[in-house]
């Protein structure tokens, strides 16, 4: 029997029925979208404002702080190169109190012009030195950089310090090669008289010789400096041909002053047999034959694995294209 309290089995199933129909019902209808309530719009917009401001700040804090750093770099780095200014405008004034205590000596006979020809090189030589330095200055206060003097070193828009500074050695060397040959035909009257020996000569002529490979050498620099901007050189290219070029000054310099040591030795070897040298003597200028030598190969060696290089560069490309 069952207990009056206790619902019965009809009325069971058929709540479930109803419950089950009901939440068929709610699952077909679409339902709403969240609301938020006004003040939370609000907030989450001014947050969003506030993130972007935060941002913008924050960058140009950051940009503001680079760029005083910046700045202070560079103006404590064009400090250095304005003292060296100031360095070589005293050294050019000392040079040049020199050069007239020297040509008042020469002009009273307590010595000769070579004595005056010594300060005015120094005084050439101040003077590209003052000129490199204020290229040096400009070209820090361009880029906030040290200067860079290698043929490959990046060009600078409107201006090529690497080639002025180069333009400025030519001039010291250019005067050492006028003051050489005046010494060089200073040094042949003197021969011819009898009072100096046919190997100051020698010497002043090999010194010649260096001194126009240089000058030579430098001009192919500055072409070569030239292509690289133009773009017709890479920078390994140009360090190549900056090589191969220093290889053949080298050689170019070593010659002459191989054939004078080789003279010399001969020279002393004759003495010898006559008892006016001893074989020390001979020792040390065969030393000296032997380091030139040396030096020279080495110079060929450079110069072989340089233009080695530079044609595998050229064939690369030629298979390349």
């Amino acid at each position: 029997m069952q207990d009056r309290h206790e619902p019965s089995d009809h009325f069971v199933e058929r709540l479930g029925q109803e419950i089950g129909a009901e939440v068929l019902r709610r699952n077909r209808q679409p339902q709403p979208a969240p609301r938020w309530p006004a003040f939370g719009l609000n907030a989450v917009a001014a947050a969003a404002v506030l993130v972007v401001v935060s941002m913008a700040v924050g960058g140009a804090v950051v940009a503001a702080a680079y760029q005083n750093e910046n700045r202070e770099q560079r103006e404590a780095l064009a400090s250095v190169y304005e003292r060296k200014i100031q360095l070589e405008l005293l050294r050019l004034d000392a040079a040049k109190q020199q050069l007239q205590a020297a040509e008042r000596r020469v002009a009273v006979g307590l010595e000769n012009s070579n004595a005056a020809m010594d300060q005015r090189q120094a005084v050439i030589e101040a003077e590209a030195q003052l000129r490199m330095a204020r290229l040096n200055l400009e070209e820090v206060r361009v880029t906030g950089r040290e200067p860079r003097d290698e043929v490959s070193a990046p060009p600078i828009p409107n201006r090529d310090f690497v080639q002025d500074r180069l333009v400025a050695g030519m001039s010291v060397t250019q005067a050492a090669l006028d003051t050489v040959k005046r010494r060089l035909q200073d040094a042949q009257r003197r021969v011819s008289i009898g009072l100096a020996q046919s190997g100051d000569v020698d010497a002043l002529r090999a010194e010649i010789v260096g001194l126009e490979s240089a000058l030579a050498a430098t001009q192919q620099k500055i072409a070569a400096r030239q292509a690289f901007v133009a773009n017709k050189y890479d920078p390994a290219l140009t360090d190549l041909r900056v090589g191969e070029i220093e290889a053949e000054l080298q050689l170019r310099a070593l010659a002459p002053q191989l054939d004078l040591a080789r003279r010399d030795m001969a020279r002393i070897e004759s003495l010898v047999t006559k008892g006016l040298a001893s074989s020390t003597d001979v020792a040390q200028a065969r030393v000296r034959v032997l380091e030139v030598e040396l030096k020279v190969s080495m110079a060929q060696a450079e110069l072989s694995t340089v233009r080695a290089r530079i044609a595998e560069r050229a064939a690369g490309k030629g298979a390349g294209s």
